[in-house]
């Protein structure tokens, strides 16, 4: 009999969220609570998916009211919580744009939380001892400033990564075009999956609670909208990661990131290693969420960027 190596929290959810913070609390109580890694005094950055103007109940974004829930988890132990993205999409004052149409901002600051644009904060240069890839880059000092990382992502697919959540969404820690850079560098599925593990590697996020209420599958489209009803919560994002795609369809040992984060020793992927608390996933009715194709990028080599990229591409790939 394998040996349980990881914990994750399964709790139904409705979907029109409106018991959303019992079913995180009764998740995150399922793991032991949320007092084995916030202490009072910390700070405890809570990292959602905002890719776009498009709400949780869209499928696209961390919807508000999860991550309002844990701002007030986390005010309760007398700890102080911030709240910081970077978008996805790519002009002057965007992540504060989506900050503000999705709600997070008046939401999460009305319940006591610091929520900070990572493209407003200044970027710090970091070395990434351990990276394959990204041996170099740079993060919001907002990231780097926290005494707790807790990752809350999205339940989605992804035309590179096959799945998007807990690791994926670290890459949002990177502000500005770096993320631009990041896709660019690896231009295959797996090496991006290297340089999303580079990130996962160093920043080590201590929790996961993943928006599994409403999902996106596909090429994003609201048709590709799916209502899956559920909050995924683990210490491991890893194997929080495995869980999720599972529950909607995937096999985890064939998502790319999963597969090299396991690799590396930074989670468990392996069903019959995880203990999973909460529902009976495999009993769960969860409509499946169409795979979005997988994509080849031209090389790196074969793509010219501005010249104020080239200097900080040679660092990033060790140069």
């Amino acid at each position: 009999m394998n040996a349980k190596t990881a914990q994750v929290a399964v709790v139904k959810a409705n979907t029109d969220y409106s018991d959303v913070e019992d079913a995180i609390r009764r998740g995150i109580k399922l793991i032991g609570g949320l007092e084995n890694i916030i202490r009072a005094g910390q700070s405890v950055l809570l990292k959602p998916n905002l890719l776009e103007v498009r709400t949780g109940e869209q499928g696209a974004t961390t919807d508000k009211r999860v991550v309002g829930t844990l701002v007030k988890m986390v005010k309760e132990l007398g700890a102080l919580p911030i709240v910081g993205d970077a978008a996805g999409i790519r002009f002057h004052g965007a992540t504060e744009r989506v900050l503000r149409q999705t709600g997070m901002r008046e939401h999460c600051e009305a319940l006591g939380a610091e929520v900070v644009s990572f493209d407003a904060v200044p970027p710090v240069e970091t070395t990434i001892p351990e990276a394959k890839v990204l041996k170099s880059c740079h993060f919001a000092s907002t990231v780097l400033d926290c005494d707790v990382l807790v990752s809350v992502p999205k339940i989605k697919t992804h035309i590179l990564t096959r799945f998007t959540g807990a690791v994926k969404n670290l890459l949002g820690t990177l502000p500005g075009g770096q993320k631009t850079i990041a896709h660019l560098i690896g231009a295959t599925p797996e090496g991006f999956a290297q340089v999303l593990v580079d990130i996962y590697t160093f920043l080590k996020p201590k929790l996961a609670v993943m928006d599994a209420v409403v999902g996106m599958g596909g090429t994003w489209r609201d048709s590709d909208r799916v209502e899956v009803g559920l909050i995924i919560v683990g210490w491991d994002g890893v194997a929080v990661d495995a869980v999720a795609s599972h529950i909607v369809g995937f096999d985890p040992m064939k998502i790319p990131a999963l597969h090299v984060a396991a690799e590396r020793g930074l989670g468990e992927i392996d069903l019959n290693k995880i203990e999973i608390l909460g529902e009976e996933i495999d009993n769960l009715s969860v409509k499946r969420l169409a795979p979005g194709k997988m994509q080849t990028r031209k090389p790196l080599a074969s793509v010219r960027l501005p010249n104020i990229f080239e200097g900080l591409l040679f660092k990033l790939q060790g140069g």
